[in-house]
């Protein structure tokens, strides 16, 4: 019995021996990094991960066997942001040269037929012609010639032009590629062979045409005056009340003679004490007694004293019609020697005193 242990117990240490003498397994540190880490396939470069003192190389050994544990969430900061799209600047094109006139003067500004003046101009292009004209009637294009993009010329005004009020000139500059044209217009006035009756100073441009000094009758009223000329056969109503409101010239009514009378309503309107009825033409068209006047008995009231005769200077300008209407601007003395304007607009304007 004893022997019979003493077997088992041998058999029992020899198996312990054994068991110390062989091959044990060898336990190494994991890398540094968890199993959640591990299975990020495509961590984001931006960021660096530093292990913790627990993770350092080489303490594995000394702790607890490892625990696998879910992989953490990605979160929303740790996604990459793509920079912001870069729009190309527009590269910056040359436009092609375009014409230009820099500068284009007659010198004088004013002149007479038969005088000499000098155009000078400045230009950028490929080529300039120069043309004169007046209104298109005394000129054609074989008066034109080609000249430098800078320079000056001399030009003879023709007799011709003395009947003209302008000669202007035009100053065309043209390039090819691509085909484009500019045109500046430089004038000479010419100067007027007549001065206006109450100024000695030239004029030029629109010319004042020769005086009319005729016999006249004048009256005065409440509200106005009524002047008669009997060349060129008119009455003229100048009225006090501005022609429109704030405006700096009163109504004027300007009636042709002969009157075309269609009534006489004269024995119908009796004066206040003081005051007058005007009578012959000044009464007809006071009253509205012919087919060229509404009447103005409203207008200017009754008159201040009987009409009374003087003489008289009407002098108009040479500006032509236009547009079916006359564009004249004329001078007319008054009774007491006062010039008033009569505007082409309309209404008439104290001018100057005597």
């Amino acid at each position: 019995m004893r022997s019979g242990c003493l077997s088992i117990v041998a058999v029992l240490g020899l198996s312990l021996l054994l068991t110390g003498c062989g091959d044990t397994p060898e336990i190494r540190p994991g890398p540094a990094s968890s199993p959640g880490a591990t299975e990020m396939a495509n961590p984001d470069p931006a960021f660096t991960l530093t292990p913790s003192p627990s993770d350092t190389p080489g303490s594995a050994a000394n702790q607890p066997p490892w625990t696998p544990t879910s992989a953490p969430e990605a979160s929303p900061t740790g996604t990459a942001t793509p920079p912001p799209a870069v729009t190309p600047e527009p590269t910056a094109t040359s436009l092609p040269p375009q014409p230009e006139v820099i500068a284009f003067a007659v010198i004088p500004a004013e002149a007479r037929s038969g005088d000499t003046i000098t155009l000078s101009w400045e230009a950028r292009g490929d080529k300039a012609t120069l043309c004169p004209t007046a209104c298109y009637v005394l000129f054609t294009s074989d008066d034109c010639w080609q000249v430098p993009l800078s320079g000056s010329a001399a030009f003879a005004i023709p007799p011709e032009a003395a009947s003209f009020q302008y000669v202007d000139f035009i100053l065309t500059v043209e390039t090819g590629v691509p085909a484009a044209s500019v045109t500046w217009q430089a004038s000479v006035a010419l100067q007027c062979a007549t001065a206006w009756f109450f100024s000695d100073e030239p004029q030029a441009g629109i010319c004042p045409l020769e005086p009319i000094r005729s016999y006249a009758a004048a009256q005065e009223f409440e509200q106005g005056t009524m002047i008669w000329l009997e060349m060129p056969g008119r009455y003229y109503v100048l009225q006090d009340a501005p022609l429109y409101e704030d405006a700096d010239r009163n109504r004027l009514d300007i009636i042709s003679d002969p009157l075309d009378i269609v009534r006489d309503t004269s024995s119908e309107v009796q004066p206040p004490s003081g005051l007058y009825v005007p009578v012959s033409g000044f009464g007809l068209v006071w009253r509205g007694d012919v087919a060229q006047s509404p009447g103005f008995r409203e207008e200017v009231g009754w008159a201040l004293a009987p009409e009374f005769g003087y003489e008289a200077i009407l002098q108009c300008d040479d500006a032509r019609p236009s547009g079916g209407r006359s564009w004249q601007t004329c001078y007319l003395t008054g009774p007491e020697g006062e010039v008033m304007v009569l505007h082409p607009l309309g209404g008439w304007q104290l001018w100057s005193q005597p």
